[in-house]
């Protein structure tokens, strides 16, 4: 079933919706701060090298 405009573009509502909810729960659920902490220490170990450069190529947008 194809989407209907509405969910399609940066004015998606239900990826918003979604997103949102999301986060939502991880605040509420989750510590966010040892998170937080736990993606610098990601950082500065051994995959530091592989992380960045994805968020090089995320940064870069799709590739079309």
């Amino acid at each position: 079933m194809p989407a209907s405009d509405e969910e399609l573009g940066e004015g998606n509502k239900t990826a918003a919706k979604r997103y949102n909810q999301g986060v939502k729960e991880t605040l509420e659920s989750k510590d966010v701060d040892k998170l937080a902490h736990d993606a610098a220490d990601a950082l500065d170990g051994p995959e530091g090298e592989a992380l960045r450069e994805a968020e090089r190529r995320a940064k870069q947008g799709p590739k079309h």
